[in-house]
């Protein structure tokens, strides 16, 4: 009894400290003031540890979880409706050897992060990525007192460093420099905005892009994704796909309509990919964006497998198929031979990257 009342004063004195600096804790960014907060909680439950504690051992173990966090941790046998997510969006794996949990779900906000358009509230990141509040919220803090997001009042955006996780994908490719130029060198030729495209799951997904001076009405670069299925390269892609792939595709994306002229019947994509597979060459023309098409070839891999599709975007009422291919095509078949040429060991692990991906899918 008389060791908890000697251990009160230090106790009362530390926070009568840490009252008095509360002008200089308004500089303090929220992570850090957050964690200081716990450290605080943590300092007075073990100054003044409740009755009924029986051990050392139980005394820290406790304030380690933050009051926040307690709760959802109080009953892991009945997670919160907001767990209860598709084993295949990964917020209910275990961690074990090949797998940390809290690392899937710091990947998970930082992509619903970046999905959105301006801040997102905790509430609103929840709610994409069907993880706990008070989960997302110790992630965006975290995010933040590392410099990859920033709050502004109850939302959070990411900052430009989080593009370093992407940029050392892409300077990483002994190919990158050398397709730049060459990217570069087809956009001048051309007059037209190109791009080098791969293909992630459902969605397209820019490698790299080169944009014309002409005014498009999108604005897309390294790392921007589309809809496979309403884009040029996307169907190039998507054209080539094993059978089984295509078919899981197809059962799993929503079709959905960006403008009148978008295809949303399985049908009539299937009949589309086929004419793509015997021309060499997809033509889109207003399915996603209503004033922009594009005319999109494949890549190559030194195995003749289509890796990665090269595309041309032009506005829509300048000029129609026919026309387009007349211009475009030869350039843009030139360019991805050349590319297959120039770096034949880059494409092929791009093959075998995305072989490995479908088989975890």
């Amino acid at each position: 009894m008389s060791g908890g009342m000697k251990s009160a004063p230090p106790v009362a004195a530390a926070a009568g400290r840490t009252a008095s600096k509360g002008a200089a804790a308004k500089t303090v960014p929220a992570g850090t003031a957050m964690r200081r907060s716990a450290a605080q909680q943590v300092g007075v439950q073990r100054a003044a540890p409740a009755k009924g504690t029986a051990t050392g051992a139980q005394a820290t173990a406790a304030p380690s979880i933050p009051a926040a966090s307690a709760q959802a941790t109080a009953a892991p046998s009945a997670p919160a409706a907001s767990e209860r997510v598709t084993a295949a969006q990964g917020a209910l794996g275990r961690d074990n050897d090949g797998y940390v949990r809290s690392f899937a779900r710091g990947l998970r906000v930082i992509e619903a992060l970046g999905r959105g358009r301006g801040g997102q509230t905790v509430q609103a990141i929840a709610a994409r990525t069907g993880l706990p509040r008070t989960v997302v919220r110790r992630i965006v803090l975290t995010l933040t007192d590392l410099g990859f997001a920033v709050a502004d009042g109850s939302s959070f955006l990411l900052t430009p460093r989080v593009m370093n996780l992407g940029m050392s994908y892409l300077t990483s490719l002994p190919f990158w420099h050398v397709a730049q130029h060459v990217l570069e060198g087809l956009c001048a030729e051309i007059q037209e905005s190109v791009a080098l495209s791969l293909l992630d799951g459902d969605d397209v997904v820019y490698l790299m892009r080169r944009p014309s001076r002409r005014i498009m009405s999108l604005r897309l670069g390294a790392g921007s994704r589309l809809p496979a299925y309403a884009t040029s390269p996307g169907r190039v892609l998507l054209a080539d796909a094993p059978s089984v792939q295509l078919a899981r595709y197809l059962q799993s994306v929503r079709l959905k309509a960006y403008t009148d002229r978008t295809v949303t019947s399985a049908a009539a994509l299937r009949t589309l990919l086929s004419r793509v597979r015997e021309r060499g060459y997809a033509w889109v023309d207003a399915e996603l964006d209503p004033a922009v098409a594009g005319l999109s070839v494949p890549v190559r891999d030194s195995r003749r497998t289509v890796v990665a599709a090269l595309s041309a975007n032009l506005r829509s009422d300048e000029a129609g198929e026919a026309a387009s291919v007349r211009k475009l095509l030869r350039p843009l078949q030139q360019t991805a031979d050349r590319l297959c040429a120039m770096a034949p060991d880059f494409l092929d692990s791009i093959a075998r990257s995305t072989r490995a991906s479908d088989r975890e899918a």
